[in-house]
């Protein structure tokens, strides 16, 4: 899948679907909103045709809410998917210019903050995953969910569904460009029993101009 920008984001993203389905349960979604930019990685439930629905369901609600703030985001795919299998989900808003970003994550969807040190390695903050699924059962009183970070030009970003290895992140060339980490994170740790999907994204200080609203995964 190509990279594209949003400005002052550069985007790169990854997917596989299991062998034999023609479809993946995994999506993600990159817009504008009044936010800033909003940022969802979606994981229907299973694979094949029900958890490709659910994704799609999933994205569907964020794009149709996307000015929402978080919990009432969430509560807007819960809803949309009661009558689906269900997913799990990272939600993200970034804002860039005021150097923060606030995300959530409910159920096994993996997002982290990479930020690069003058040691050559980089720093981790991983948003703290909650359970339930999207569609069947949500946290209560999802308003204190969600948690407020700092966003600094060269932050990296990272989503990755189940169908990731959990060490994806320890070997990331932060330097590389988005598409090219997003491709090999994919190559090297994806798992051969599910789809699998990853978004990276970074916040660069001179971004390349590309009026696009969305990236690969939208239905």
């Amino acid at each position: 899948m190509p990279a594209q920008a949003l400005q002052p984001l550069e985007i790169g993203a990854a997917a596989r679907t299991l062998a034999g389905e023609k479809e993946s349960g995994d999506r993600f979604v990159v817009l504008p909103s009044r936010h800033g930019t909003v940022v969802s990685v979606v994981d229907g439930l299973g694979h094949g045709p029900a958890a490709a629905f659910a994704g799609k369901l999933a994205v569907h609600a964020i794009s149709k809410h996307v000015d929402d703030i978080l919990p009432v985001q969430v509560e807007r795919c819960h809803q949309m998917l009661k009558k689906s299998r269900g997913a799990v989900m990272a939600l993200a808003h970034l804002q860039p210019t005021a150097g923060q970003m606030s995300w959530l994550s409910i159920g096994n969807v993996a997002a982290l903050r990479l930020r690069p040190t003058s040691r050559g390695q980089a720093s981790v903050h991983s948003v703290l995953p909650r359970g339930g699924i999207i569609g069947h059962r949500v946290p209560a009183r999802m308003q204190t969910l969600s948690e407020t970070l700092d966003f600094q030009v060269g932050d990296l970003v990272l989503f990755a569904t189940d169908g990731i290895a959990e060490v994806f992140y320890r070997d990331v060339d932060c330097q590389a460009p988005c598409q090219a980490i997003a491709d090999s994170l994919l190559k090297r740790h994806s798992k051969e029993t599910d789809d699998a999907l990853v978004l990276v994204l970074r916040w660069n200080e001179n971004p390349p101009t590309d009026p696009s609203a969305s990236g690969p995964g939208q239905p």
